[in-house]
């Protein structure tokens, strides 16, 4: 602060006299910003962006703007920045050491320079270095060594360069870097006797972790995944495959074939989408958050380990999402379905008699549901010995061994845990009129001859997809691709390609809607990207008569914008994934394909009546052959008839009374704004889907290499593509 002060002192009379011009000379300094008091005029990512750079110096920093991003409302939160919610005036900077003045008005930020080199304050205008009384310079830091690059406030883009350089031949190899890496399994690609294997391994590994804080394991009904941060983490990754490989007695062709594995900003995504119940069959579901913390507690000891801050930001990404989208559909979770399931099947038998295997936290939730509506249970434990100590639990539990003793008597057995041998054999011999099965013991259980019901984990989750549901899901998952591109560019050097970024697409409404998704995900991973927006018809656009069955040429939709590509005029072609032809032209390459943020089919339809209740012969349109197929096997007494158009002029056609109702991708309608005419939303395995459907690719010159680097991490849609 001292040296700050003496700072003004010296130039307080100066700069009244000097205006600062492109010859201004700025002295690079090293200056402690512990609690000094820093004022940011403005709430945008640049704000953001240079509210990190202070709170890593551990200055003081407040935050003035009527609204700003979700990571600084995050920080606000968090109580690491204040935050006045306010227009700018004047008076504001008077309690304030040093003033950054960052908003969208470039002439704004001038003024507020004005402003503060008035009352005599350090002061730095964003984006106009040469009006700034202090400027900030590209930083690279590691443990040993600081670097700051500037130009005078002249060149930033070119200052960034130079850094980034700097950076990369410091870090080669970049061993120093503590990375993200997850490996695992899902329940769905192997046998019960391989998945239990790998719960005994977690218990085992767990009691001689070799690895405190730096590896954690998430094991639950669905999945065994194991996340590592740390400086060599392919090298740890590869003692525990090791380990794993010795204890499954998988061979090594047998453990590529079923592991699933991803690195830095995948495994982030894939984590993320994890806590927000987006990867599981009950979309939305919340239970698996109380899962993760139960990992984290059991794996993490130090707070301050990467790991941890990794995992507690995730944790709280996926609140914030969360609430902002209104996710969670009516508090929705497994045990609450499970017990609408139990409550729809058995509310004609009074006092049903229900056995549930388990006392975990799953089967405790479900058992609470039980009791609450006046069901009776008996629970059952292979940990008994364990468990018996407990008192007071309110109702009785026994050895997974005693069950057969019970089934005479059962309504409804929920399996939550596993089976002994002799539960199993009892289990075999007896026909249950009601079975809901977590553990996935289908072919030993359900026989065909039994007209009893049987649930799995893909019965369970029998989720209705109501128009409000699905538009909180889908402005869920493209949350969740804009915080992992944050989360890449704040751990990553992200710099912008040179120059402007031409995107080209098809004029339609809904290509342009697409443009403008993809602009707001790169700016996402990076605030000084510059971009053009170019409209080319394509063939599809010219020729609206001929069935889309009866054209020839796979790139209908994309072959003038990708001439265009070749031939230098634009830089990005943006398509629908679905879209794309089964082989590119010569020279061009997929750079990245986006998640689909709605896979799914819907019925627009007069009167809003759903596709059950329409009247024999009523006229459906659809052009594509697989809609027409899936439609026919649900309804054969309906008309199938072609339609063309883009997605208005169909819903036009229908309005007009050309056709009794469409059917359509969902993501076309969300990204329009259309949702309101959806009459239903059809789920995947009613209506199976057009592979690629919700999801864009985007398209490049294969020798454009800088811009095929600056796009990959957006794609994050690409393992759930098959063409």
């Amino acid at each position: 602060m001292e040296l700050m002060n003496k700072l003004i002192e010296k130039n307080d009379i100066e700069v009244k006299d000097k205006a600062l011009n492109h010859q201004t000379v700025y002295l690079p300094l090293g200056i402690d910003m512990t609690e000094v008091r820093c004022l940011i005029v403005g709430g945008g990512r640049i704000a953001a962006r240079k509210t990190k750079t202070l709170l890593n110096a551990n200055a003081s920093v407040t935050i003035l703007s009527p609204s700003i991003t979700d990571r600084l409302n995050c920080l606000s939160k968090t109580g690491q920045l204040c935050w006045v919610q306010s227009e700018y005036q004047s008076e504001y900077l008077t309690n304030y050491d040093f003033i950054i003045a960052a908003t969208s008005d470039r002439i704004l930020n001038i003024e507020i320079g004005k402003d503060a080199q008035r009352l005599g304050k350090l002061y730095c205008v964003v984006s106009s270095g040469r009006h700034s009384k202090v400027i900030f310079p590209a930083t690279y830091k590691n443990e040993m060594l600081t670097v700051a690059v500037h130009s005078n406030g002249i060149n930033c883009r070119y200052s960034t360069a130079i850094r980034n350089r700097i950076a990369a031949h410091i870090e080669q190899p970049n061993e120093s870097l503590q990375q993200l890496i997850m490996f695992g399994f899902d329940r769905a690609l192997l046998s019960r006797e391989t998945f239990n294997r790998l719960k005994n391994f977690e218990s085992i590994f767990a009691q001689n972790n070799f690895a405190q804080d730096k590896v954690l394991i998430l094991a639950t009904c669905q999945r065994w995944e194991c996340y590592i941060q740390n400086k060599p983490s392919r090298q740890l990754a590869r003692e525990i495959l090791h380990k794993l490989r010795e204890a499954l007695g998988l061979s090594w062709d047998e453990c590529k074939t079923n592991i699933q594995y991803k690195h830095e900003h995948m495994a982030y995504y894939h984590l993320l989408n994890i806590c927000l119940g987006l990867d599981s069959p009950l979309l939305g579901e919340t239970e698996i958050v109380s899962q993760v913390r139960c990992a984290m507690a059991k794996w993490i000891n130090i707070e301050k380990s990467q790991l941890y801050e990794t995992f507690s930001s995730v944790l709280l990404a996926a609140k914030m999402i969360r609430q902002s989208s209104s996710l969670t559909p009516g508090g929705k979770s497994w045990a609450s379905n499970i017990m609408s399931l139990i409550n729809e099947n058995v509310n004609h038998i009074p006092n049903a008699n229900i056995l549930v295997v388990g006392n975990g936290g799953l089967s405790t939730s479900v058992i609470e549901k039980i009791i609450t509506s006046g069901y009776r249970v008996v629970n059952f434990s292979r940990h008994f010995d364990k468990t018996a100590a407990s008192q007071n639990i309110g109702y009785p539990i026994y050895h997974t061994d005693e069950i057969g003793s019970f089934l005479s008597c059962t309504d409804v057995l929920i399996i939550c845990s596993e089976l002994t041998p002799k539960a199993i054999a009892a289990l075999k011999n007896c026909k249950l009129p009601f079975i809901i099965d977590i553990e996935g013991y289908r072919d030993i259980l359900r026989q065909e001859d039994n007209k009893s019901g049987y649930f799995g984990l893909k019965e369970i989750p029998q989720i209705d997809l109501t128009v409000e549901k699905v538009r909180s899901i889908t402005t869920a998952r493209l949350k969740a691709v804009e915080q992992t591109l944050i989360w890449h560019s704040t751990n990553n050097m992200v710099k912008p390609p040179v120059g402007i970024i031409r995107i080209g697409a098809r004029r339609s409404q809904l290509s342009k809607a697409q443009v403008a998704e993809i602009q707001g995900l790169l700016k996402a991973l990076t605030e000084g990207i510059k971009i053009e927006e170019i409209f080319i018809s394509a063939p599809c656009d010219r020729d609206k008569k001929t069935p889309l069955p009866q054209v020839r040429n796979d790139d209908f939709f994309t072959h003038d914008i990708d001439q265009a590509l070749l031939a230098g005029e634009i830089d990005i072609s943006i398509h629908s994934a679905k879209d794309l032809p089964q082989k590119l032209i010569s020279g061009l390459i997929v750079a990245a394909i986006t998640p689909s943020i709605a896979p799914w089919e819907c019925f627009i339809s007069k009167g809003n009546l759903p596709l059950k209740s329409l009247p024999e012969g009523s006229i459906i349109g659809t052009s594509s052959i697989r809609r027409q197929e899936n439609l026919a096997r649900l309804r054969t007494d309906l008309k199938i008839v072609d339609v063309r158009g883009n997605v208005q002029n169909r819903i036009e056609q229908l309005d007009a009374g050309k056709f009794d109702a469409l059917i359509l991708a969902c993501a076309g309608l969300i990204r329009l704004g259309l949702t309101d005419r959806i009459t239903e939303v059809f789920s995947e395995k009613l209506f199976p889907h057009t592979p690629g459907q919700g999801s864009l690719a985007l398209v490049v010159r294969e020798s454009d290499l800088e811009l095929i680097d600056f796009l990959k991490p957006l794609d994050l849609g690409r393992s759930k593509f098959t063409k």
